[in-house]
Parts: structure tokens; C-alpha cells; sequence
């Protein structure tokens, strides 16, 4: 591990951290805290129902995880995109000859930041 590129180490970082919020969100998310902005504004955040949402939406139950919040599907997609990228990327990578690892790294840059941009926007623009 000492030696892996740092393309791979980023990779394995951000899977386990979806991973991890997946686990949470399914396991613990019965616990979750109220919204901080709900709390102190006394007004909905645009995320509000997230957790709510992908709690359902991981034990596949998709209508009741859009009327939580309708904005959360693109999102929760975004990130169990990535999971799968993730894990097929790292897999790739010691395939690929190293003239094409850049440009394969260069090309998942770009479509990670095109999806981010997609799914995040609409919540963004809410408020």
C-alpha cells in the first residue's frame, strides 16, 4: 500500500467513505439528528429528508424515499454511482498502460465533476 499511486489511495478514501454513509444511513439513520438549519431558522434546508430518503431508498423502496424529499433520488444515484465507479476504476487501473491512465483519470475527473454538478445543482438552486 506504501507504494500505490496516489490515484488509488483517493479512490479507496472516497468508496469507503460512501460505504461508510451508506452503513450509517441504513443501519443508524433511525437515530439521526434533527436538521441544525430546521432548528435554528425554523425553516426547511433543501436537503431536508436526505437521510429519510436514503434510508429507503437503500432498502429499495423509491416512493417512499421521493416523498421525503424528491431532490435526495439524483443525489443518492450520484453516490452509488461512485461506489461502483470507485470500485471499477481501482480494479482498471493496473490494467490500463500508462499513457491511458492519465487520460482514463483525467476522463473520471471530468465525468465525476459533470455528475456531481447534475445531481447537486437542483438542491443548490432552491435556495
Amino acid at each position: 500500500m506504501k507504494n500505490w499511486p496516489s490515484y488509488i489511495l483517493i479512490n479507496l478514501g472516497l468508496l469507503l467513505a460512501v460505504l461508510f454513509t451508506f452503513i450509517y444511513v441504513y443501519f443508524i439513520s433511525s437515530l439521526s439528528l434533527p436538521c441544525m438549519v430546521l432548528e435554528v431558522s425554523g425553516h426547511t434546508c433543501p436537503s431536508c429528508g436526505f437521510t429519510r430518503a436514503f434510508n429507503s431508498f437503500l432498502q429499495f423502496n423509491f416512493e417512499l424515499g421521493k416523498s421525503f424529499n424528491e431532490l435526495a433520488m439524483p443525489v443518492f444515484l450520484f453516490f452509488a454511482g461512485q461506489v461502483v465507479l470507485r470500485i471499477l476504476m481501482v480494479l482498471v487501473y493496473f490494467l490500463l498502460t500508462p499513457n491511458i491512465k492519465t487520460q482514463v483519470v483525467k476522463l473520471d475527473i471530468v465525468v465525476s465533476i459533470s455528475v456531481f454538478l447534475l445531481a447537486f445543482l437542483p438542491v443548490i438552486n432552491l435556495h
